[in-house]
């Protein structure tokens, strides 16, 4: 339909970019039904143009074409497949249609045939585990590896289901990851990964 969809802190807006008019989507104003507008953090539009909306503190919903509330997800300490953490940091649909939701306790994959998430956390005794528990950027490449930034942690590639390989600033390696706190991450057209930092 031409129009934007923009993350705020009282909930979406819709940017009309051929009139540059934007509108409060009412909707999405009071998702978690109380006086408290919901901020959302981070956006990702599916092949059904469905939506998904990561928020700062209310955890994670799923909205279709017309905005409406289809699922919202919530941490549950009691249900080790729910969602690890209510803050959302990031959301990516790699090709495959997989959905990884980076949050400030763990990476969370959605698993849409039981409407649950596998978690990944950093396993102090595992070095294969992922290294921080606060995931910043998720991205992929053109060989579908999907890499995950963290906040301290630095670098991570996912090899297999659960193993992941990281990459950390040494600072007797010049060539080394310039600072392990990733801010972004980006693939260009060449498939090289540009990594933002702090």
């Amino acid at each position: 339909q031409g129009n934007l969809v923009i993350g705020s802190l009282n909930g979406l807006i819709l940017f009309n970019k051929k009139t540059g008019v934007s509108k409060l989507i009412p909707e999405s104003y009071n998702l978690v039904g109380d006086k408290n507008p919901v901020q959302v953090r981070s956006l990702s539009r599916n092949k059904s143009n469905q939506i998904w909306a990561g928020t700062y503190s209310s955890g994670l919903y799923l909205l279709d074409s017309n905005y409406k509330i289809l699922k919202h997800y919530l941490h549950d300490s009691t249900d080790n497949s729910s969602l690890s953490s209510n803050r959302i940091t990031c959301i990516f649909i790699d090709t495959k249609k997989n959905v990884w939701i980076g949050t400030r306790n763990g990476l969370n994959l959605y698993n849409e045939i039981d409407d649950n998430f596998t978690i990944y956390k950093n396993d102090t005794i595992n070095l294969n585990s992922i290294s921080s528990n606060v995931v910043t950027a998720v991205c992929e490449d053109k060989s579908n590896c999907i890499w995950v930034g963290t906040w301290r942690g630095g670098l991570n590639k996912l090899i297999s289901p659960g193993i992941f390989i990281n990459f950390k600033n040494n600072e007797a390696d010049i060539y080394s990851l310039s600072n392990d706190v990733v801010m972004s991450l980006f693939v260009d057209r060449s498939n090289v990964l540009w990594i933002g930092t702090w």
